[in-house]
């Protein structure tokens, strides 16, 4: 995945919020792929990184303090399943800001 920041971002003057995200995302999917072929990449991307996590979760609580790297993996883990998860919901023509604040509202 391409992290570069496309030219619309790098003229912010303020932190990315959630839709500056979600564009950033969408800007850097590279694939030139039909609906179906795409929403099923990206759900196997998304599987695979929430299987990452799982994975750096079960280390941690086999290892403890000796698994040293734990929390770059989780951090890197989580970016890459926002990435994702911003794309597939960009398929489905949804805007993470216009879904955020509903989810945390209804509770």
């Amino acid at each position: 995945m391409n992290k570069q920041l496309p030219a619309f971002l790098k003229v912010l003057k303020r932190p990315l919020d959630l839709d500056d995200y979600q564009k950033w995302a969408i800007a850097t999917f590279s694939p030139q792929l039909e609906a179906d072929a795409k929403l099923n990449f990206l759900s196997l991307g998304l599987f695979g990184e929430v299987g990452s996590l799982l994975s750096a979760l079960k280390k941690k609580l086999r290892d403890g303090p000796a698994y040293v790297g734990y929390q770059r993996t989780v951090e890197e883990e989580f970016g890459d399943s926002m990435w994702y998860l911003a794309n597939i919901a960009a398929h489905h023509d949804i805007v993470l800001s216009e879904i955020s604040p509903r989810s945390v509202d209804e509770g």
